[in-house]
């Protein structure tokens, strides 16, 4: 935001991360990022969907600031989950539930059921497919679904509020 409260946008880089698109990789990266352009001290907020990974990659995030400038930055409060996600979220689901919608995009029945367990560990990525696959299945996984994504409403309207009462200099 600019002076006048009027919100600007830009785009500082467009990376094309190899390797798996872990939380390690991705804080490492907005953090690199971060620094080329010496604004690691302007950082307010950031804003994501719900994967698993970013939310990981923004505790990583949070250690290296702390590590390499001494500056507190506390994920958990300046982590803003997408609204819209998490509305797109919730009626996906109450939907599913309630039948009216047949397919959520992406998502076969066969992925409906959950995954066998098997002796290797799930990568965060399977880990997340396999979550977002059985979201839409019986009362209590609906009922906590639904009260995750209010959860990360509220903290959305919460924090956009708070940044709302803050006066320009």
């Amino acid at each position: 935001m600019d002076s006048d409260f009027e919100l600007n946008e830009a785009l500082l880089s467009f990376e094309h991360l190899g390797g798996v698109h872990d939380g390690a990789n991705l804080g490492l990266a907005i953090y690199n990022i971060l620094d080329s352009y010496n604004i690691v001290d302007k950082l307010f907020c950031i804003t994501t969907d719900n994967a698993g990974n970013n939310r990981t990659s923004l505790a990583v995030l949070q250690d290296l600031i702390w590590r390499n400038k001494g500056i507190r930055w506390d994920y958990k409060i300046h982590h803003i989950r997408c609204m819209n996600h998490c509305i797109n979220l919730a009626v996906q689901v109450f939907l599913k539930t309630c039948k009216v919608l047949k397919d959520v995009e992406g998502v076969d029945d066969e992925d409906l059921t959950p995954v066998e367990d098997d002796d290797e560990e799930p990568t965060e990525q399977e880990e997340a497919e396999r979550r977002d696959a059985t979201r839409v299945r019986g009362n209590a996984s609906f009922r906590r679904d639904v009260e995750a994504a209010a959860e990360g409403f509220q903290s959305t309207m919460w924090k956009l509020r708070e940044t709302a009462k803050v006066s320009p200099s």
